[in-house]
């Protein structure tokens, strides 16, 4: 009876597979027996991408089921190689993988590109077929570690850098990925820290591109850590989207913008927008639109003054909610912005079928913009197609002079003034924290305070917070 419950111990309930004790032990004992040779191995930690989406839109039921079919998978694409696979908890799979010496540096990339190659096809769940990514991140030992314990952390971080990059990816571990986050203990810092106030907004700019008005910022979250000080939301965030603690966060985020603005209106700042972004789980909550219609009431402000930034994945989560949400945020008067468009697969379909106000042209495709004409011409159809439905349109990562010089060429027909309504990046301004960002603000909306296209520096590159100089009214462009 004992050794049954030892055997049970053993394996995860659900997959069968060998728990994370089993596998910790198992690489320790790799370690030790491979330890004065020069024989390499490599620990894969392994996470599904958006695995929380089955469970909210399907049902747990549905989540497990699809674990199940995700564990055979692997077994069967790993069957044949000397490995080991495990399930470590969630939708979390690590993998030991030795004898690796003799493989060449292609060979051993192409290994490790090919386990997330039997994730690719559909699951069929329930009637449905689900498409479930992957990211996996590798630590290869004796480089990266030579304990179960440090070869898994090392590998967890290259998985949530793979993730940072747009997942269904691989990362292989380096130093420079290391987060001055520990993510054992990074639940509670983030919950401790919204309790105690250490989130900090940003704001960058957005500034019309024909008249050089500042017409909006977009808020941007950091994070004030008490011991790290202060950290980008990629330390954090990838983290936080695969918790409910996004939700909790994007609250914040939405109430404090709001509250934000409506303390610049006060001060004579009245004619600018706040973009806030919002994550596909927070965009799906239940009491959404409730929360939003909350809190511009209790800040008064106008709908009008909020926007509202998702993306396609958010959009193509539940299409008949999403529209439904989407619908009643257009009846409020809240604008919404499709953001980092152009980079996903469904970027045209999101247009047609989702009432939307705004396109912000992902920043990928403004970053060389001048010297390579692929991305001159997907941006000019980009601001063509916007402008042919009548929606605003954002180039995001204006950061040089040349840059904002070919926005500006760009034309589709003599009579058409076709460059992008609004531009947003550093060439404008760095994100700023709200003193400064009232300080810009004013002196944009101050007589003399609008952008001309006559560069007041020489070093065209500079960045900082004023780069053109500004003309009275009556010399505007």
């Amino acid at each position: 009876m004992s050794t049954n419950l030892a055997s049970q111990d053993n394996y995860h309930s659900l997959t069968q597979l060998p728990n994370r004790n089993v596998f910790s032990e198992k690489v320790n004992l790799v370690c030790q027996e491979i330890n004065d040779s020069n024989e390499l191995f490599a620990v894969v930690f392994l996470d599904l991408d958006r695995f929380q989406q089955v469970n909210n839109t399907l049902g747990h039921g549905a989540g497990d089921e699809l674990l199940k079919f995700v564990a055979q998978r692997l077994q069967n694409s790993l069957a044949d190689q000397d490995c080991f696979l495990a399930h470590w908890h969630g939708d979390k799979f690590v993998i030991l993988l030795w004898h690796l010496t003799h493989l060449d540096s292609a060979a051993m990339e192409e290994k490790f590109r090919a386990i997330g190659q039997q994730l690719q096809a559909p699951f069929s769940l329930f009637g449905h077929d689900v498409y479930v990514k992957a990211s996996w991140g590798i630590a290869i030992s004796p480089y990266d570690g030579t304990d179960a314990e440090t070869l898994l952390l090392n590998a967890e971080t290259a998985m949530y850098s793979a993730k940072e990059q747009g997942r269904n990816r691989y990362q292989v571990y380096s130093p420079s990925l290391r987060s001055p986050l520990n993510p054992i203990t990074l639940e509670a810092e983030i919950r401790n820290s919204l309790q105690n106030d250490d989130f900090r907004l940003y704001y960058q700019p957005q500034m019309n591109f024909q008249t050089g008005e500042i017409t909006g910022v977009e808020a941007l979250i950091r994070w004030q850590h008490p011991k790290r000080g202060l950290l980008s939301p990629k330390h954090f965030i990838c983290f936080a989207e695969e918790s409910d603690l996004i939700c909790d966060i994007g609250d914040w985020v939405l109430k404090t913008a709001c509250e934000q603005l409506a303390q610049w209106r006060k001060q004579g700042i009245d004619r600018i927008r706040m973009a806030v972004n919002v994550s596909g789980r927070q965009f799906q909550q239940i009491d959404f639109v409730d929360k939003i219609q909350q809190i511009l009431e209790e800040t008064n402000l106008p709908s009008s003054a909020l926007e509202i930034e998702i993306t396609e994945t958010t959009v193509a989560q539940n299409i008949d909610r999403t529209h439904w949400i989407l619908n009643q945020l257009q009846q409020m008067g809240v604008s919404v912005a499709l953001d980092d468009f152009g980079i996903g697969y469904s970027s045209l379909n999101a247009i047609k079928n989702f009432p939307l106000n705004t396109l912000k042209i992902d920043r990928t495709f403004i970053e060389k913009i001048e010297s390579n004409a692929i991305d001159a011409a997907i941006v000019n159809s980009i601001v063509s197609l916007g402008q042919g439905l009548n929606l605003r349109v954002v180039a995001e990562g204006v950061e040089t002079f040349q840059q904002l010089e070919t926005l500006r060429s760009l034309t589709v027909s003599p009579n058409a003034e076709t460059f992008p309504q609004e531009i947003q990046g550093y060439f404008i301004s760095e994100p700023l924290s709200a003193d400064k960002a009232v300080e810009f603000l004013k002196g944009s909306n101050s007589e003399t305070g609008f952008f001309c296209w006559q560069v007041a520096s020489a070093d065209e590159n500079q960045h900082d917070t004023v780069f053109l100089q500004r003309l009275p009214l009556n010399q505007r462009l």
